[in-house]
């Protein structure tokens, strides 16, 4: 009777104990859970060391136009000028190498709507030799500071609306074709109604719904047109540089206060990750994977439905291979940039003024100063701020 007992007891021990265990690893894997924040502070900037460098060139906006700063130059450069005729809507090469511009002209009426005429696109050659081609385009006319925005598909070829059909535009050769694939991507004068992925074998797109009239997201396989999957999540995302998933956010509004969740998705749609959830917002301008997609970068704020960016921002760091979050600890300008062949992020210093341009290199964890840029407010390119403090666009390789 009593070995009987003692067999019952420890039966009982085994189910409780693997039943807690089972507990633990549901907790453990499920997405909701996110991966846990590391505070890993940054210290200052300091000059850097003799023998590091780094290749490519920065991108940057500036007073004149596109900026650039590299290695091998004493100074900053002057890339493209670029005039108050050149408006919303233009978008940099794959390459880095051409700066597509819509080209017009920007009035107020008398009762006070804004208007853009985009007559002409200027291509820049971002190489500081002044050269640009010039492609005539039939009018567009847009109001109330919306626009239409330049895509490039590929190096050569962009792109772009007319009053009538979204043209494919080859500035190099002059060849223009109707770009028929999907013919429902250009139907509104918005930017982040489409986010190609660099493949361009998916598009998340934005449209009303029939019956509630909610701006639903679309994630649809080109060019077929096939509609993959329904998302809710917030614009604009962050594709993987091989296309094969994304990260975007989740906003929960039911919450007081509102929360974000930054969720990655593979290629179809299908929830894969949830990387964390913050009550702040998470910038959809102020992000970007690395090359090798190791490391995803992003900032936070407080939270307002109007901001893309906050100049009071934290920046983190997600690394994909060991699965959490850096906390920096730092505060950074708007936009960065991953460099083309080594894990090093640049951004600036932030608000506006004399800023350094900086470097941050991951596997030695320090922060140099590479460069000063005089950073002010400007309209041109923002690709949809309507207004904002010039900031990093891209890292080229040379």
């Amino acid at each position: 009777m009593q070995k009987r007992l003692g067999f019952l007891l420890v039966l009982l021990l085994v189910v409780l104990f693997g039943s807690q265990v089972s507990q633990a690893q549901e907790t453990t894997d499920t997405p909701d859970a996110g991966w846990p924040v590391v505070e890993r502070c940054v210290g200052e900037p300091t000059k850097p060391p003799k023998g590091w460098s780094y290749d490519g060139t920065i991108l940057m906006t500036g007073y004149a136009g596109i900026h650039g700063v590299n290695a091998k130059w004493d100074t900053p450069r002057v890339l493209a000028k670029l005039s108050d005729k050149d408006v919303w809507g233009g978008a940099i090469s794959p390459d880095g190498k051409w700066y597509a511009s819509p080209y017009g002209e920007v009035f107020r009426t008398q009762s006070n709507n804004v208007i853009t005429d985009v007559n002409q696109i200027y291509v820049y050659r971002l190489m500081g030799n002044n050269e640009k081609i010039i492609v005539d385009w039939s009018q567009i006319e847009s109001y109330q500071m919306t626009y239409a925005q330049i895509y490039w598909r590929d190096n050569e070829n962009f792109t772009y609306l007319n009053n009538e059909n979204t043209l494919l535009i080859n500035p190099f050769s002059g060849k223009q074709s109707i770009w028929p694939e999907p013919g429902f991507i250009y139907d509104a004068n918005d930017q982040y109604r489409s986010q190609f992925a660099p493949d361009w074998s998916r598009v998340i797109y934005t449209q009303p719904d029939n019956e509630t009239g909610e701006r639903i997201k679309h994630l649809y396989a080109l060019p077929a047109n096939d509609l993959l999957a329904r998302l809710a999540i917030e614009i604009p995302v962050s594709w993987k540089p091989d296309s094969s998933g994304f990260l975007a956010t989740i906003v929960n509004q039911e919450s007081l206060p509102s929360t974000s969740e930054l969720v990655l998705f593979d290629r179809y749609g299908k929830l894969l990750k949830k990387l964390t959830i913050s009550k702040e917002r998470f910038s959809g301008h102020t992000l970007g994977w690395s090359n090798d997609s190791r490391y995803f970068a992003f900032i936070s704020f407080a939270y307002s439905s109007f901001e893309t960016y906050s100049p009071e921002n934290r920046l983190y760091i997600a690394d994909i291979k060991e699965q959490k979050i850096i906390d920096t600890c730092l505060t950074i300008g708007e936009g960065m940039a991953w460099s083309p062949n080594h894990n090093l992020l640049t951004f600036f210093e932030p608000k506006e003024g004399l800023k350094r341009v900086l470097i941050l290199d991951m596997i030695s964890y320090k922060l140099y100063g590479v460069a000063n840029h005089l950073v002010g407010y400007d309209y041109r390119i923002y690709q949809g701020n309507y207004g904002a403090s010039d900031r990093i666009l891209g890292w080229r390789e040379d």
